[in-house]
């Protein structure tokens, strides 16, 4: 562990969900340092957890990411892919 820095792991499992999203966040300096394993997102979670901004989507998301930069602007490297998706 270090001072200033935040390290943490979160996993989404269930209802066809598998990712795990893990990295460090610096206090200090409002970095972000994290990556994303998206072996498969299930559509239909984004659409409940956005507020009613989506009234629908199915299908998946699948891909890994790196996010990397100060949080106003976070640099994302990576690649995704949608199967038998619709927003």
């Amino acid at each position: 562990q270090t001072v200033g820095m935040i390290k943490a792991t979160v996993k989404l499992k269930g209802n066809g969900n598998d990712m795990q999203l893990s990295g460090n966040y610096h206090t200090a300096e409002k970095m972000v340092d994290a990556n994303a394993i998206i072996n498969n997102l299930n559509l239909s979670t984004i659409k409940k957890l956005s507020n009613g901004q989506l009234s629908s989507a199915e299908g998946n998301l699948k891909g890994n990411l790196t996010i990397k930069g100060n949080t106003q602007q976070p640099l994302m490297n990576g690649s995704v892919h949608f199967e038998n998706a619709y927003v």
